[in-house]
């Protein structure tokens, strides 16, 4: 990877403080991005594929991105797993809110467990794409641009 990638990619972080990176051939992926649109009082998230950004993630994070998670870099901090849904749900509308309030109270441990059977199960139940799926144009303004 070139430095200008990296000088790039830390200029997309520091400029857009929140960005989601999903599978993004993953069906429920997707449906989550939308969801967390239509919840979110803020709009404020953006967007971006573990796949289109492997190599910028490899390198900001030492390590290869797994394709069965989903990331979160908010203000400076990386999240993981189910600490992404925690995150985002802050920002939801009430009621919805309320699913925050309840998930916090389940130990990490669990709440880890629980991310990882989805993961595990997430194309078989809900379908993979061969490519990438097209936003509705809503959400288009919120991808990042690769």
């Amino acid at each position: 990877m070139t430095k200008s990638t990296t000088q790039n990619f830390e200029e997309v972080l520091r400029t857009k403080g929140k960005i989601v990176f999903i599978d993004g051939t993953c069906t429920f992926c997707h449906w989550s991005v939308n969801l967390n649109q239509k919840l979110s009082k803020k709009h404020n998230s953006y967007y971006g594929t573990l796949q289109g950004y492997a190599s910028e993630l490899k390198k900001t994070l030492g390590k290869e991105p797994q394709l069965n998670t989903v990331l979160l870099y908010k203000n400076g901090t990386w999240f993981k797993k189910l600490d992404v849904v925690l995150e985002l749900a802050k920002d939801f509308k009430q009621p919805q809110r309320f699913f925050y309030r309840s998930l916090i109270m389940i130990p990490k441990v669990l709440r880890n467990k629980l991310y990882d059977f989805i993961a595990r199960n997430r194309y078989r139940w809900f379908g993979q794409k061969e490519h990438c799926q097209l936003p509705d144009i809503g959400l288009r303004n919120r991808l990042l641009a690769k």
